[in-house]
């Protein structure tokens, strides 16, 4: 199966400014994949979802599970990195 037209090729900027590793879905690190876009600021799980070619409650059930790793946190509908994470930079 050919590559899609609009798939996005790794460390090129999407409109959301996540510039990073694409992983695809082809990838199986499950909530691994998703940790990477959060931690560079994608907050919403719509934006999540079509980066990384999954759908919306898989993004969710991901997130669920790095929360609890104590990864990220979650605010609302908000996906954001943990206070205390430090891969953040910030």
């Amino acid at each position: 199966m050919p590559p899609a037209e609009n798939a996005r090729r790794p460390g090129t900027l999407n409109p959301s400014g996540f510039r990073g590793e694409w992983l695809g879905p082809e990838s199986n690190r499950g909530s691994d994949a998703l940790a990477a876009p959060i931690l560079s600021g994608v907050e919403e799980c719509s934006e999540c979802a079509e980066l990384l070619d999954v759908p919306k409650d898989t993004v969710s059930k991901w997130a669920k599970k790095l929360q609890k790793a104590g990864t990220i946190r979650i605010e609302g509908r908000k996906y954001l990195p943990a206070a205390d994470n430090k891969q953040t930079g910030k």
